[in-house]
């Protein structure tokens, strides 16, 4: 009868043990988040053989978020930057933007870093690359494109001298969703 006892208590324990982590593993996720979504990287000439994604996940009014940048193939002894690109009207001068620079780039493209400046994308030793960057506004994040960037200078601040690796339109991210106060 003692065995039946410790052994329906162990049970309990172990089944009790189990549920916790199930819950904690597979749990949803926070529902003042919304994931919206997966986009592979388009690689340019430049990118070899190398390929990634970008993920954007934001709180569900849209404000803050999170840009998550996965890529392997990459060349550990390149200097990459990561940019969010959206069309603009030519200005005379560069501008600040959210603590962030923001750069007149060629034909009215205003380009913004992703991260901490001087954006530089980390690339481990055998070539993998992960960045999770926070994004201040998802609204005007999914409006724009992603550009991942190598620097043959090596120097991450050499905005003269960049060459295409990746873009990404992350309009693409929207696409099927229903998103409150966005407008496609």
């Amino acid at each position: 009868m003692r065995h039946l006892k410790v052994l329906g208590a162990f049970t309990f324990l172990a089944f009790g043990a189990a549920a916790v982590w199930a819950s904690v593993t597979f749990a949803p996720p926070d529902a003042k988040e919304v994931r919206l979504g997966t986009v592979v990287l388009t690689a340019e000439k430049a990118a070899g053989k190398a390929s990634g994604t970008a993920t954007l996940v934001c709180t569900a009014d849209l404000g803050k978020g999170t840009l998550t940048i996965i890529a392997s193939g990459l060349d550990p002894k390149k200097v990459y930057t990561v940019w969010l690109v959206k069309m603009a009207k030519p200005k005379a001068k560069p501008a600040k933007m959210e603590g962030k620079m923001k750069m007149e780039g060629m034909a009215g493209m205003e380009m913004m870093g992703v991260g901490k400046a001087p954006y530089r994308l980390p690339v481990s030793d055998k070539g993998y690359a992960n960045l999770a960057a926070p994004v201040k506004n998802c609204r005007e994040v999914v409006m724009q494109r992603l550009e991942i960037v190598e620097h043959p200078t090596k120097k991450a601040t050499d905005m003269k001298n960049m060459v295409p690796v990746f873009t990404a339109d992350l309009m693409k991210m929207m696409q099927g969703q229903k998103m409150p106060g966005m407008k496609m």
